[in-house]
């Protein structure tokens, strides 16, 4: 139901090119989904004679926090973009095979920005000032990760890893320059980057338990995008490839199990 509701939305939005797009975005993700479920078997196997208190429990959260993106692939786009403030939020569930080891996966708006300094001029190649202009990537991302955590009191420390998918929603330019804004009203030019990035989400952080239902977690991770995404050739040649890194600041509720 989520998929399809999703699905209506685009299509009402982006037409039915949206549909083809997100359609690969749903088959790549259902592809790493049984990948993933196969390692989360074998972890159950494996440490299913570990039998602790959080044993077969559920955490289901809400995440959010801000993030510094970057491009990386092309010498020139290095050069002039800056990484800049992001953010993401969303919805995340993890199961404990026990207090060790643990399967998790999110679904997050995500906003990755990089920034640069832009003269500005008019239709007649007169200079009208400087503005910061953000290159903005908004879309869905999809980490699966396995998870190790480490300490037997409230407060744990702990490390996960995973693959990613970043399914792009839009791509446009805009400034807080109010005298500048007009420029950027119609910049959006989603079509020439692809649509999924596949990457590595690595991360480390502590968690707390607020009470035997609740838990607060803060995680450093890093993403790396594998995927060129640019979908037309650049003149100077090269890739263009994400990166960010995020503070990821997470309340779960704990359910299920013994």
């Amino acid at each position: 139901a989520g998929f399809a509701l999703v699905a209506g939305v685009l299509y009402q939005r982006f037409g039915v090119a949206a549909l083809y797009h997100y359609g690969g975005f749903v088959l790549s993700s259902v592809l790493l989904g049984l990948a993933f479920l196969s390692l989360a078997v074998l972890l159950s196997v494996l440490t299913a004679s570990q039998a602790t208190a959080q044993s077969s429990k559920w955490m289901a959260g809400i995440q959010l926090g801000p993030g510094l993106s970057s491009m990386r692939g092309n010498v020139n786009l290095e050069k002039i973009y800056d990484p800049a403030l992001g953010f993401s939020g969303g919805l995340t569930m993890q199961h404990n095979f026990n207090s060790r080891f643990s399967i998790r996966t999110e679904a997050l708006f995500d906003r990755k920005a990089q920034k640069r300094e832009l003269t500005i001029v008019d239709a007649n190649a007169a200079t009208l000032g400087e503005a910061t202009v953000y290159s903005q990537f908004d879309g869905l991302t999809v980490p699966l990760m396995v998870r190790y955590t480490s300490g037997e009191k409230r407060l744990r420390v702990f490390v996960n890893a995973g693959p990613q998918l970043f399914y792009l929603l839009r791509h446009g330019y805009s400034t807080p320059d109010d005298e500048f804004e007009r420029f950027f009203d119609n910049s959006d030019d989603t079509e020439n980057f692809k649509s999924v990035d596949l990457g590595l989400a690595v991360g480390a952080g502590v968690s707390y338990d607020l009470s035997d239902k609740f838990q607060f977690s803060a995680e450093v991770r890093d993403h790396l995008g594998f995927t060129d995404i640019s979908d037309t050739e650049l003149v100077d040649g090269g890739s263009i490839s994400l990166n960010a890194i995020s503070l990821q600041l997470n309340l779960s509720y704990k359910f299920g199990g013994s």
